[in-house]
């Protein structure tokens, strides 16, 4: 009898737990999906220019972003990002290519009044990064840091966009 008494509440536990996760989950997205719509305009560190276009795709499940960094006649950059819920881990997911030889994938969490995207290569890239960002109206500002095997991060450069109407 006790065992069964075990079980139920693991099970309670366990369901009480992903209900939690799914509200952080919702909410996660909710500020990733602040980002849709105009065009992001900034720079990454003190002189390379950035333009980043997001939109709602499968049915409002999925963000998606494209965007160039460096001069837009010849970007050095080109990138292209999805995120959304995982429906198996409760977490929102975040797969990034660059120029099609890069690719990396991570979940993005919530901090201190920021999202943290925590991610590592895949292909072309091996390292783990972190990047904490925040986003307040039409301004997104963020920090990518590079995180070592004790996970210490160290911050890398800067990343300030703002949104224009495009």
């Amino acid at each position: 009898m006790k065992h069964f008494a075990l079980l139920g509440w693991i099970a309670l536990s366990s369901s009480v737990f992903a209900q939690a996760n799914v509200a952080e989950a919702n909410n996660v997205f909710a500020q990733v999906k602040a980002m849709v719509g105009g065009v992001w305009r900034g720079t990454v560190g003190e002189k390379l220019p950035v333009e980043i276009r997001f939109r709602l795709v499968e049915d409002g499940r999925v963000v998606e972003s494209d965007g160039i960094v460096g001069d837009p006649k010849k970007p050095v950059l080109k990138m292209h990002a999805k995120m959304g819920i995982d429906p198996e881990t409760n977490q929102v997911f975040y797969l990034d290519q660059h120029n099609g030889t890069t690719i990396y994938f991570g979940h993005i969490g919530q901090g201190t009044g920021e999202l943290i995207f925590d991610f590592t290569g895949l292909s072309g890239d091996t390292g783990h990064w972190r990047n904490h960002s925040k986003i307040v109206g039409d301004q997104y500002e963020s920090t990518l840091n590079v995180v070592d095997a004790e996970g210490t991060e160290t911050a890398l450069h800067p990343l300030v966009l703002k949104r224009e109407k495009g």
